[in-house]
């Protein structure tokens, strides 16, 4: 059993096989700022350069199949990787003997790299909620967190026929859609309210605000121990936004023109997510990254610092600021 520091409270846990992406040493570097840890159960190459907080389990998709169909008494060998989205709301179970050691564990995704989450994981909402996680209309797939004893941890179970759903070859989005409606019953009909009544007199771009006063109002009466709070960590990138990432201090700087701003209250970005920067099923674009958008040398030691510049063209490192 792996031992953690004993510095950090929450534990990530992503089993992803294949191959690492082209980002994904800035990725690990970004990881290596915040109070996590993050372990990774992969067959990928291990970077050459890794940080005290990121652990990585050598072993095969098999061998991962062959745990989660022991841990949870299924048989689960799916043909694609993808589908371990859906086994998220049940890695405690899978993983309990890491777990056990921390206060929180939860999940997250690799196409992304963090910011500033000391607001958003604060200590006073690390010791009000139960359940922290980054999109006001749903469970975020791409971070969450749970507290190790809370009745969130094995609310997976309560998932109506889980066991069919998570062996069905069918990536059942589970993480976002199941596991929202067992953990907030009430997103149902704030759903309704806004797709039948509230979205014929707003845009799209105010969904968010309107799901976030919604969690507010269900939180003030009801759901207390749970922090369902938008971060507009996943913007849609239009011609001439960039992103900027600032390495040594590992904050994330808006374009003035993103429209989350006046939402966002000047909060600091805890992540930016890459999913509308890359070709994706879900959205319907040709505006994203081609095959040369990574810019950044590949040798680049970003404990130099730096400014690292994101938009749907490229990513790169200005020049000025690179080691000598």
């Amino acid at each position: 059993m792996i031992e953690h520091n004993n510095r950090n409270l929450i534990c990530i846990l992503i089993p992803y096989f294949g191959k690492f992406p082209k980002w994904f040493d800035l990725y690990l570097y970004s990881c290596s700022k915040q109070k996590i840890d993050f372990y990774y159960f992969t067959d990928c190459k291990i970077p050459k350069r890794t940080y005290s907080n990121t652990f990585f389990i050598k072993m095969s998709f098999l061998e991962y199949c062959q745990l989660v169909s022991k841990k949870l008494d299924v048989d689960f060998y799916p043909k694609h990787t993808y589908k371990l989205c859906d086994i998220r709301p049940f890695l405690q179970l899978i993983h309990k003997d890491i777990v056990s050691q921390y206060d929180f564990w939860g999940w997250a995704d690799l196409d992304l790299i963090y910011g500033d989450t000391s607001e958003f994981l604060s200590s006073e909402n690390l010791s009000k909620y139960n359940l922290i996680t980054s999109h006001s209309e749903r469970i975020a797939g791409h971070f969450t967190i749970i507290r190790t004893n809370s009745r969130y941890a094995k609310l997976g179970y309560k998932i109506p026929n889980w066991k069919s759903q998570i062996t069905s070859e069918i990536n059942k989005g589970i993480d976002e859609g199941a596991f929202s409606a067992v953990a907030n019953p009430y997103f149902r009909y704030i759903t309704f309210v806004w797709y039948h009544l509230y979205k014929n007199f707003k845009n799209e771009n105010c969904k968010y605000d309107f799901y976030q006063r919604c969690q507010n109002f269900i939180h003030y009466f009801a759901m207390k121990d749970a922090l369902f709070l938008e971060e507009y960590t996943s913007p849609i990138p239009k011609q001439g936004q960039v992103w900027k990432y600032n390495v040594k201090a590992s904050t994330i700087q808006c374009p003035d023109n993103f429209y989350a701003n006046k939402y966002l209250a000047n909060r600091p970005l805890p992540y930016l997510h890459f999913i509308f920067f890359k070709k994706t099923q879900y959205l319907k674009t040709e505006n994203y990254w081609s095959d040369d958008f990574w810019q950044v040398p590949s040798d680049y030691d970003y404990n130099c610092g730096g400014v690292v510049e994101i938009s749907n063209k490229w990513v790169r490192l200005r020049k000025n600021e690179m080691c000598q």
